[in-house]
């Protein structure tokens, strides 16, 4: 017992270090990347996604939807992060059954970690993490099972009529805990079969390893019939979509009716065009390169060089090991291959789980063979331990920690909270585009807005338009549907949101932003703005000009009368800021970006040196930021076809 509890320790601690680092990057709120906004509220809602419906995953979300923390959002992107940290501490046991020591397994599960593929998905709400988790908790008791069914063919455990049977005598029996390990690892398959059934791609590498290890305990007629059952327990977890549709779900990405529907919403038909969607030269000479590069990238060329030494040792050593996890990275890996989607990358995650353990069993060989090679130098021996055991995580941290930190994107979470704020009760929005039509859902559904003030999304025709329109309601559209519905003679009117005050706003840019600023008017609202940015202005000043980056220290600053000029060099550009009779002016690589009367002139710009907002605002105001308009501009419907102007909300 005291071993076993130790071991789950040892897995809590690697846990809780790749979640601690996955919560630092996680994403706080909305995310508008793919399916994840849709993911972020439909277990909120009991609804269903797209097929095969990831039952499980929809129970399990809808369990986290209700933490009495952060907002929805967050709270199911914290999701993806707790499986993805199961899903470590979970490499780090495989390795151990495998043979590793602790230090070479916490390294290389944390390694696994920080791979870039892997942590992309471990801070924002997605299916992957948790097929990780699932995958890896069948793989520790069934390796751990293999073990011991070893340790029972070489006499442990049996009496001596047993061992003299052997494999042509009397028949060993099987204890009840091997027993118990094999159907612990059918158990856990069942699971992921009500998560997503391309768990099915490893299902040679695990009978094949089964058999390899102990034929007859595998295929005793007890062991057949409870897995058989588990997994029909399994299956039946997609029950849930046929009970959701029928009950009206809010929102029904798969639908089934009958026990017909519900099979191709598990086979997901949806998407049965893209399997084998490649030619052989496509295949060959674009499919695979992309593939293999994915796989270099994630583990790195250390990484990958250390398991493929790994799967060698294996083969050589535990061929049983070596062949479920080599067959199994190459059925998930054939897959990805063949299968036609944009996001192949996250499709390789199962690989990954299933590759790293290798890297493992190498590194472990090596620092063996170090020892072995070095036993009158303790020091040097350790040295070099410490060095390889704790290069791969820390170069795998480093190389990837500034792509994979999330942290400070709020602008989805800001932007469509303003949208649906803004909008009058009983409003409507013209449907525009899938991940703009997600997070829409996610404000109206998963935060409750069609239940509170009646928002709703529709169709985007000009018939909706204008029934809506007509019945006095608000209608809005995003850019597309304002396109498409100008030619038929519908008019619309820019919206005006706005973020916060521009204090606020400077002080959620990330580090290395420069902003600029000029004004003739030294406002207490900028005074606040420049103070938030490091920079003292004097009482007197009554005009200035500043250009600061967040996070550094002595911004550089004119105050003044008019004229007032600072060129600034940004990393990418150079800018000249002024004020003089006219105003204030701002000046980009010698084209005026944007000049104001009476006004501040307001602009920040990204590390790379492009600019990201520009903008006028009244110094006497609350100086009010508004959301640039570059990303998802929002109309409001004021003109119909006829020529009458859109009803006003009631």
């Amino acid at each position: 017992m005291r071993p076993l509890r130790s071991e789950w320790a040892f897995a809590l601690l690697v846990g809780l270090l790749a979640l601690g680092l996955y919560l630092r990057t996680l994403y706080p709120g909305l995310v508008g990347d793919g399916d994840t906004p849709k993911f972020q509220y439909v277990g909120a809602v009991a609804g269903t996604p797209h097929n095969p419906g990831y039952p499980l995953y929809l129970l399990v979300s809808y369990a986290f939807s209700r933490l009495p923390m952060g907002n929805l959002a967050w709270r199911i992107n914290l999701m993806s992060a707790v499986f993805a940290a199961l899903a470590v501490a979970l490499v780090a046991l495989l390795q151990r059954a495998l043979g590793c020591g602790r230090a070479v397994s916490a390294a290389v599960a944390l390694a696994a970690a920080c791979g870039p593929i892997f942590w992309s998905q471990a801070t924002l709400a997605e299916v992957y993490t948790l097929a990780a988790a699932l995958l890896a908790g069948l793989l520790v008791p069934l390796v751990h099972w293999g073990r011991t069914r070893r340790e029972a063919r070489r006499g442990a455990g049996f009496t001596p009529a047993e061992r003299r049977g052997g494999s042509g005598g009397a028949r060993p029996s099987t204890p009840p805990l091997d027993e118990a390990l094999l159907l612990s690892a059918a158990a856990v398959f069942a699971l992921a079969l009500g998560h997503h059934l391309t768990i099915v791609v490893i299902v040679p590498a695990l009978l094949l390893y089964a058999l390899l290890v102990d034929r007859r305990a595998a295929l005793q007629p007890r062991v057949l019939i409870a897995a058989a059952v588990l997994q029909v327990l399994g299956l039946c977890q997609y029950l849930l979509i046929l009970v959701r549709t029928r009950q009206g779900a809010p929102y029904l990405g798969s639908q089934a009716r009958t026990l017909s529907e519900l099979f191709d919403v598990m086979r997901a038909t949806q998407f049965g065009d893209r399997l084998f969607a490649y030619d052989a030269v496509t295949l060959w000479r674009g499919r695979l390169p992309l593939v293999a590069g994915f796989v270099r990238h994630e583990l790195g060329l250390a990484g990958l060089a250390v398991c493929l030494a790994g799967f060698v040792l294996l083969v050589r050593r535990r061929a049983p090991e070596g062949l479920l996890l080599g067959l199994g990275a190459l059925g998930v890996m054939a897959f990805a291959l063949v299968y036609k989607v944009d996001d192949t990358a996250v499709f390789l995650i199962p690989a990954f789980v299933l590759l790293w353990p290798a890297a493992g069993v190498a590194l472990q060989a090596l620092l063996d063979a170090l020892r072995s090679a070095l036993p009158s130098r303790p020091q040097t021996w350790v040295l070099l331990s410490l060095a390889l055991v704790l290069g791969l995580p820390l170069w795998q941290l480093g190389a990837h920690y500034k792509a994979s930190d999330h942290s400070d994107r709020t602008f989805e979470m800001r932007y469509f909270r303003a949208v649906v704020e803004h909008a009058p009760a009983g409003s409507v929005f013209l449907a525009e585009s899938y991940t703009v039509d997600q997070m829409l859902l996610y404000e109206l559904l998963g935060e409750g807005f069609t239940e509170r003030r009646g928002l709703r999304l529709v169709s985007r025709d000009a018939e909706s338009a204008e029934i809506y329109a007509r019945r006095g309601l608000a209608v809005f559209a995003f850019a597309r549907a304002r396109q498409e519905l100008l030619p038929q003679g519908f008019r619309f009117e820019p919206v005006r949101l706005e973020d916060g005050p521009l204090p606020e706003t400077l002080a959620r840019l990330p580090r290395g932003f420069t902003v600029l600023i000029a004004t003739p008017l030294a406002s207490p609202g900028l005074r606040v703005a420049a103070q938030a940015l490091g920079a003292s202005l004097p009482a007197e000043a009554g005009a200035f000009v500043l250009a600061a980056v967040t996070g550094a220290s002595q911004p550089s600053l004119r105050t003044g009368t008019a004229p007032l000029e600072l060129r600034v060099a940004t990393p990418r550009a150079a800018a000249l800021l002024s004020v003089d009779a006219q105003g204030a002016a701002l000046v980009l690589e010698g084209e005026q970006e944007l000049r104001s009367g009476a006004g501040a002139v307001v602009a920040w710009l990204t590390p790379g040196g492009r600019v990201l907002e520009a903008l006028e605002l009244d110094p006497s105001g609350a100086l009010g930021v508004p959301f640039g308009r570059r990303a998802f501009p929002l109309y409001r419907l004021v003109g119909l076809p006829d020529g009458s102007p859109a009803p006003r909300a009631r």
